[in-house]
Formats: C-alpha cells, sequence, structure tokens
C-alpha cells in the first residue's frame, strides 16, 4: 500500500508526542498504523466528521488524526496496563497524554458495557485489533457500535487473520497459533489475543450486526515493519545499516524467504497476516 507524505509526516509528529516507553512498540507496527490512518482518512466524510476511536490508547492513530486536520476525536478504552506496570503499580502510560493533548477520552471495558454515548453521535468509528481481545461474544460491541453511528456512518475495523500463512506454518510445524506460553500460562497478567478470526468471519460478523461492508483489505503490514523498520530479523549488525549482507548464506537464505513468503500471500491474498473492512451503517437503520 502506497502512503501519502502527509500520512507520512502525520506518524514521524505521533512518534514525537507519544510517551518515550511506547514509542518502540508503536514502531512495531508502524505499517499497521500508517494503513489503519490511510483507511480512516478514506472512509472520512469531508469537513470535520466526528470520530470515535476505540482500543486505541497505546497507539497513535488519533494523534495522527489530529495532525491531518481532523479535530473532533475521541476515545474510549479499558486502558489496560502490562505486567510490568501492574506488579509496579505504574498507570497507563498514555493515560495523561491523550488528556493533555484535548482528546475527549472515556473509560470503559467495551466488551461488556455499553458504550457512554447516545445514539446517532458519530460519523466515523475505529474498532481495530480489539476484538481478539474480548473474553465474550462481540455481537453487544457491534451492536453498541451501531447504535452511536449516525445513519450512514462509517466504521473502519478488523483483526488479524487467524488463518495467517504464519499461523499455518505454526501448525505444520507443531507449533500453536495462540500467545506463546509465557505469556498465557506463566504470567499474572494477560491481556493478549483470546480469539483471532478470518476475514470470512469478521465479515459474517459486521452483515450480522446490520452493516454493509464497503471493502476488505488483506494486508502484511507487521511482516513490511519488521522488514524495513525493526529490523530484527536482519543479519547485518553494521551500525547504522538497514540492509541484508547477501554475501553472507544465512542472510541470502532469509531473504529467500521473505521473497517465497511474500510471493505466497500474493497470489493467495486470504493467507496474509491482517484483516481490514470498511464498512457502513444502512441510511434506514433504526439502530
Amino acid at each position: 500500500m502506497r502512503y501519502t507524505a502527509a500520512i507520512n509526516d502525520a506518524f514521524a509528529n505521533a512518534m514525537q508526542e507519544l510517551p518515550a516507553e511506547i514509542r518502540d512498540e508503536v514502531l512495531t507496527d508502524k505499517y499497521k498504523y500508517l494503513t489503519d490512518v490511510s483507511l480512516i482518512q478514506s472512509a472520512s466524510p469531508a469537513g470535520q466528521p466526528k470520530i470515535l476511536d476505540i482500543g486505541g490508547a497505546r497507539g497513535a492513530n488519533v494523534v495522527m488524526l489530529r495532525h491531518l486536520g481532523l479535530n473532533d476525536l475521541h476515545l474510549i478504552d479499558r486502558f489496560d496496563r502490562s505486567e510490568t506496570e501492574m506488579m509496579g503499580n505504574r498507570e497507563h502510560p498514555a493515560r495523561r497524554m491523550w488528556e493533555q493533548a484535548g482528546i475527549d477520552v472515556k473509560e470503559c471495558d467495551v466488551s461488556r458495557e455499553p458504550l457512554p454515548y447516545p445514539d446517532n453521535t458519530f460519523d466515523l468509528v475505529t474498532a481495530t485489533d480489539l476484538i481478539e481481545h474480548f473474553t465474550v461474544s462481540s455481537r453487544r460491541f457491534f451492536a453498541e457500535v451501531a447504535r452511536v453511528l449516525k445513519p450512514g456512518g462509517m466504521l473502519v475495523t478488523g483483526c488479524p487473520n487467524v488463518a495467517n500463512l504464519q499461523n499455518r506454518f505454526k501448525i505444520l510445524l507443531g507449533g500453536s497459533v495462540h500467545s506463546a506460553l509465557k505469556f498465557w500460562h506463566f504470567s499474572s497478567h494477560y491481556n493478549g489475543h483470546i480469539r483471532e478470526f478470518t476475514p470470512r468471519e469478521i465479515q459474517q460478523i459486521l452483515e450480522s450486526a446490520g452493516f454493509e461492508v464497503l471493502s476488505r483489505r488483506m494486508g502484511e503490514e507487521q511482516l513490511d515493519t519488521v522488514i524495513y523498520e525493526r529490523l530484527k530479523l536482519q543479519r547485518d549488525q553494521t551500525p547504522g545499516s538497514n540492509r541484508l549482507d547477501l554475501k553472507k548464506p544465512g542472510d541470502l537464505v532469509y531473504y529467500i524467504g521473505i521473497l517465497v513468503y511474500y510471493g505466497i500471500v500474493r497470489v493467495f491474498p486470504g493467507c496474509r497476516y491482517f484483516s481490514r473492512f470498511i464498512a457502513r451503517k444502512p441510511v434506514s437503520s433504526g439502530a
């Protein structure tokens, strides 16, 4: 996916504003944020739409949207803390930042509680990489999203694709598609993924909630970020270098593997890592 200069600049500016302790987390998913904000921007009506971001407390979406000139921004989240923050009795690192930035912020367990807004409030709602954390069905949640959206309002949503190629490889090799055991079984505070969904399941969920699905996008942004930004798997340790050293056998094998991987997901897009949907609440909806 191609990103405009404005989108790239908005991300760079957001990185300067976010608390230092979560910048690395955001950078790890750089291309996911670029894609999400690009989709939000494309789905937004003209003018100053009223936008609600659900579950994005640690992310950069809202700050990026503000840098893109959108000002009627609202955020709601449970403000889950990591195990380190819980054990150290430290508050959520971004909790105060949102308030200082002038963003309307509310705290709520959206998986179980009603959204604290009147009917037909928002022009657009975004809820990405959220429902995979729910311990209950998301049916009530999407009914609430439909309720607070204006007729004709837009929804941008999606989550990791449980049928992605990485998971298929894990199963083939006898691994698990779930979070590592050290995070689930051996941790005292788990806030990871409970159940991921296939793109077909997400579409069924949205349609059952009364939404009209306008478009679906499958992406590999997590791997894109690893390759172009994080460099976690690259073997060239030269300071300041972000390139593989193809003279090294290990790097050459890695590079070939990446090309094969991208080739497979290009032919079979249903194997890509992320799914994203743009959906609309019908104008005649009584929700």
